[in-house]
Order: C-alpha cells, then sequence, then structure tokens
C-alpha cells in the first residue's frame, strides 16, 4: 500500500490525518474517473483534512468542468458558516451550470 502512495508524486503526507488511508484511497480512485462536474469546497485552514487533499484530487479529477473553492480561514466544521459568501456562491454557479441544457 505505501508503495502506491510513494508512486503519486504530488499526493499530501498522509501522517496528519484523522481519517482511514482506504477513504483516502477511495476518494482518489473515485475522482480519477469523474467526467461530471465537479465542485469541490474546503476549508484553508481545516485541521481534519488538509487543504492539500482537495487540491490533489481537484488535480486529479479529469473533469472538463471542475471548480475549487477555498474557503478561507474555514475550518473542517464551520465551513459553511465561516466561508458563507464564498460557499453560496460557487454553490449557486455550480447548480445553474448542472441545471442548463
Amino acid at each position: 500500500f505505501e508503495n502506491k502512495w510513494n508512486e503519486e508524486q504530488s499526493l499530501p503526507k498522509l501522517n496528519r490525518h484523522k481519517i482511514n488511508r482506504n477513504q483516502i484511497e477511495d476518494n482518489i480512485d473515485k475522482i480519477k474517473r469523474c467526467q461530471l462536474p465537479t465542485l469541490i469546497i474546503h476549508g484553508t485552514d481545516d485541521s481534519i483534512i488538509p487543504l492539500a487533499d482537495a487540491v490533489f484530487l481537484f488535480k486529479a479529477c479529469p473533469s472538463k468542468d471542475k471548480q475549487l473553492v477555498k474557503g478561507r480561514g474555514a475550518d473542517h466544521n464551520n465551513l459553511f458558516y465561516v466561508g458563507f459568501a464564498d460557499y453560496s456562491a460557487a454553490l449557486k454557479n455550480y447548480l445553474v451550470r448542472c441545471t442548463t441544457v
């Protein structure tokens, strides 16, 4: 398992994570197959999942329609409140893009 991670030069160090390594691997495997419009919103001060993971997932996503929004000063559990303006604007834009035919 460790060798798989080491092959990915830009993958963030995993020893800081408070979540299961299998969950991280699952997210990477899934995002690499995603062709749908993708919106990733992540707090810059997340103490549970580092921002570097969101950046990695964004880069690994092959979708032509993708966006990464960084909630300035937001932690893992207060992203909606701290970054409300950025969060709501990004979500509204995403929903418009996904529902426009």
